[in-house]
């Protein structure tokens, strides 16, 4: 075998395999070994590699005997090529942890590798995550060895999750606040190796200038030990302006530093599953766990072991204190979010076996585990989280009526459409009632109540009244010049204005009376009578009595007239201005004028109403036209509202200014 792991060519791969068809699995069931793969990436034979990892594509991840990957001997050997085959094939081998847990972006970024860095960033962002088993990140590893150049690539390229939508400026605050084994943060090392330009980058990020690392130190105190060099006055002018503290003038207990101790072997006993570990801290502080229950957001343990995959500690820890299991961290997601993240399968079904309702806990944007299963598309996960909590399925509905509405009363292959389906889960489980309110409200009927129409039916079918208006207002739009619209948009803009005057002006009798002197025509005249008086504006004969009638019919009819002006005017206008200018100016101006009418002559309340409501329907079918939707709650909140306050004060005006 070691003899077949020198292979120089594709011919003599095949050869190989012609001898012994099972070459090639003999390699693989070893689990430490010089594949023909990891000779192929040494030498930088780019065909070579192709065909070996398009025949085991699980070559691309063993280790060898001294713990390094194909890319990693790629890497070392600078073969720049082969390597950015290896990731065209496969972008997660960015992500593969070698000797020391040392990925390939760990020795981009201490090699100071800029074309590569990019390379690696952009095909996998969430590589930056990764750490060494000494808790360093691509960051740390460029400022430990000046690489100050590589650290500005990995922090000009801000890697975005995908899943559940987490903001990219919390997550890279997250990675530039991450401390390694020591405690320390990238603003520790930047201090202590005197790097200005990084310190005054961190500051800019707004990282976490305070913190301590495993000794107790800030990094005010890390500059303070050594002002031997003039740059380290600069930093600490920096750090101070930004309002560093020094470690005693923080607001902490006393024995804090045993804290600290505490919690970072409590933090290296998570990521390396050490159950030992962690009971040997829980005999030294028997509070432990319940003072880490205390902090409403935080990384817990059960955190940690769930996103390195280490799932005995993470039921040990579980068991313990089940309470970590719904506890959210400081970026909005429990402990099953992280190993959903990091596709650690195995611990996500063992958590579901201990609660099954996990699947239920909302995180980050109320975003379940169950929602990032099914927006992933992981059928396998989805039918098992749906089989140990059935009642998830209300969330998975809810999701898919908002989303696909206008499909509510699709049939399936049986003819049968969601509202069939619930009624016949209905009869075993009563459950399914909320669903099928759901779903009703939603639109949902029953297949039977649904009209069958052939292709060749519908398209016979002449055109309904809606459509025949959506057809003139399309065919007018095309048809009409722009010196035909601006005309008739000023004669439409004059009509309405003369409408709406008329509206605010009350009109007069055939005896030049307001109407509002007409009501109080009998009780002027009586007045007149008793004073010997006469009042000529207001006939006291027997005429009026004969004309009263026919004031009232012409005074209706002009207000009837000017109601059909005023509601033909505005939605003349309306169809000829751009789209989306009906609910900022016609509908809160004909609501504003219908109130108006209402308001002079409670009369014609029924026929405003009757009107408003047609207008209202045109404006639905320009808007339907137009492809704008809007809601109920949007026209009562943003355009009924004002249009009312303001009618309100109108009227309150007019009854201080009347007598």
């Amino acid at each position: 075998m070691e003899a077949a792991a020198q292979l120089r060519d594709t011919n003599a791969l095949y050869s190989l395999v012609r001898q012994d068809p099972y070459i090639l699995d003999k390699f693989d069931r070893i689990p430490f070994i010089e594949t023909p793969l990891h000779d192929a990436a040494r030498s930088g034979n780019v065909e070579l590699t192709t065909e070996i990892i398009r025949l085991k594509p699980s070559f691309a991840k063993k280790p060898n005997q001294d713990g390094f990957s194909p890319m990693h001997l790629a890497l070392q050997n600078g073969q720049t090529q082969t390597v950015l085959q290896l990731i065209d094939t496969d972008p997660e081998l960015v992500r593969v942890k070698g000797r020391e847990g040392i990925t390939p972006l760990h020795h981009a970024s201490e090699d100071g590798d800029l074309y590569l860095l990019e390379k690696f960033l952009s095909v996998c962002p969430k590589s930056l995550e990764d750490v060494t088993n000494k808790g360093d990140t691509a960051l740390h590893i460029a400022l430990k060895n000046d690489k100050v150049e590589a650290f500005q690539v990995l922090t000009r390229c801000p890697p975005s999750v995908i899943g559940l939508k987490e903001a990219d400026q919390c997550y890279n605050k997250r990675i530039l606040n991450s401390k390694n084994r020591d405690g320390s943060t990238l603003l520790h090392i930047a201090t202590s190796k005197n790097q200005v330009q990084i310190v005054r980058c961190l500051l800019n990020y707004k990282v976490e200038i305070n913190s301590l690392n495993s000794d107790g130190l800030t990094p005010l105190n890390i500059t303070l030990l050594d002002q031997t060099q003039s740059r380290n006055q600069e930093i600490e002018d920096m750090l101070r302006s930004a309002g560093a503290l020094e470690a005693t003038s923080l607001p902490i207990r006393a024995n804090s530093t045993n804290l600290l101790r505490t919690d970072q072997r409590l933090n290296e006993a998570a990521q390396a599953g050490n159950v030992d570990a962690l009971y040997e801290l829980i005999w030294e502080d028997a509070y432990l766990l319940d003072q880490i229950d205390q902090v409403p957001f935080v990384d817990t343990p059960l955190h940690t072991a769930a996103s390195m995959g280490h799932i005995n500690f993470a039921l040990e820890i579980m068991r313990l204190k089940p309470s970590f299991a719904r506890k959210q961290n400081q970026y909005g997601f429990c402990p099953l979010h992280l190993a959903l993240q990091e596709t650690h399968t195995q611990m996500v079904l063992r958590l579901i076996d201990v609660d099954r309702n996990l699947v239920r806990v909302q995180g980050r944007e109320g975003v379940t585990p169950l929602h990032y299963v099914a927006e992933k598309g992981n059928v396998d996960l989805l039918c098992k989280f749906l089989a140990a909590c059935p009642e998830s399925i209300l969330q998975i509905v809810r999701l898919i009526v908002n989303r696909a509405r206008d499909q509510i009363n699709a049939r399936n292959s049986k003819d049968k459409t969601a509202m069939d389906m619930v009624k016949f889960h209905l009869q075993t489980k009563p459950e399914f009632q909320e669903l099928k309110s759901m779903v009703r409200n939603a639109g949902g009927r029953e297949g039977s109540s649904l009209a069958t129409v052939e292709i060749a039916d519908y398209l016979k079918r002449g055109l309904t009244w809606r459509r025949k208006m959506l057809l003139f207002f399309y065919s007018s739009s095309l048809s009409i010049t722009d010196e035909s619209r601006n005309a008739l948009l000023v004669v439409a803009v004059l009509i309405a204005t003369a409408t709406f005057q008329a509206a605010l002006t009350p009109s007069q009798d055939l005896w030049g009376n307001s109407s509002s002197d007409i009501d109080s025509a009998t009780n002027v005249t009586a007045t007149s009578i008793n004073n010997n008086q006469t009042d000529q504006r207001y006939p006291v004969s027997s005429s009026y009595d004969f004309y009263d009638p026919i004031i009232t019919v012409i005074s209706g009819l002009f207000s009837l007239s000017n109601i059909i002006a005023f509601s033909i005017a505005m939605q003349v206008i309306n169809h000829h201005l751009p789209n989306g200018f009906a609910t900022t100016l016609v509908y809160p101006l004909a609501v504003c004028f219908f109130l108006l009418v209402t308001g002079t002559t409670p009369v014609l309340l029924f026929a405003s109403f009757i009107f408003l409501f047609i207008l209202q329907r045109l404006l639905y079918i320009q808007l339907d036209f137009s492809k704008i939707r809007f809601r109920r709650s949007i026209w009562i909140a943003e355009v009924l509202g004002p249009v009312l306050q303001h009618y309100r004060s109108f009227r309150n005006e007019k009854k201080a200014a009347d007598p």
